[in-house]
């Protein structure tokens, strides 16, 4: 008897590098998707792998976002269903992830969440593309070395777990009503954009969230020692 496929898929573009535990962040990923209706997704990274801010190898962020997570990615049979039915491709612009982006923030209800984790595990290595205006003449920069290389370890699943609260596009925490838009979707704090500007977002960036969320970042705590057993 023939049976449709119902559990998750990992899509991987061509010109990207991962880190050697990515498919252990994509099962944690997947892990607490399950748990979670309104997440729908799992990413290893912004629109090149970049960071979110205070980035861990343990720690991962529930957000918003503004266009789908590309790159390297996770979903399921469900979702890929909503994804279908959304005729999203009609959408007048040439980057599917901006167009799906736009069908997830204006019509789907209630607005599909992703989780991601904090030190991004993708290195895109491509230099031409869509890139977000779909012309095809963006040039990315690309970076020298894999970033998540500024960590002394990767993932520990024992240790592994999700910071506090739905976060804004690069892992900032507000209330909802005070998301602003970026790129015309509603997904972005207040003074995020200048406290984590485009050139810091492949470092170790600590920003405390407030007074009573404090999430661990490479920089401050906890101190982590070298394991280099993890990058075989």
């Amino acid at each position: 008897m023939e049976k449709v496929y119902q559990k998750d898929v990992i899509f991987l573009e061509d010109d990207i590098v991962l880190s050697p535990d990515a498919m252990k962040v994509f099962a944690y990923g997947i892990y607490v998707k399950k748990s979670r209706q309104r997440i729908v997704g799992v990413g290893l990274g912004g629109w090149s792998g970049e960071n979110l801010i205070n980035a861990h190898p343990d720690t991962f962020d529930v957000r918003y976002t503004a266009f789908f997570p590309s790159m390297a990615y996770a979903f399921n049979a469900s979702f890929w269903k909503e994804i279908k039915a959304s005729k999203f491709m009609l959408v007048q612009n040439n980057d599917w992830s901006e167009s799906l982006g736009l069908i997830i923030n204006r019509f789907m209800n209630p607005r599909p969440l992703f989780i991601l984790p904090t030190l991004g595990r993708m290195w895109h290595v491509g230099k031409s593309g869509l890139g977000l205006r779909g012309d095809g003449s963006m040039r990315r920069h690309i970076q020298i070395g894999a970033h998540w290389l500024k960590s002394p370890r990767l993932i520990n699943l024992e240790t592994a777990s999700v910071n506090t609260g739905v976060r804004d596009i690069f892992g900032f925490l507000c209330h909802e009503s005070q998301l602003g838009n970026f790129f015309t979707m509603r997904c972005i704090c207040p003074r995020s954009y200048s406290r984590f500007p485009p050139n810091r977002r492949f470092e170790i960036v600590c920003h405390q969230i407030n007074d009573n969320v404090h999430d661990p970042c490479l920089k401050k705590f906890p101190f982590l020692y070298r394991d280099d057993s993890a990058w075989s």
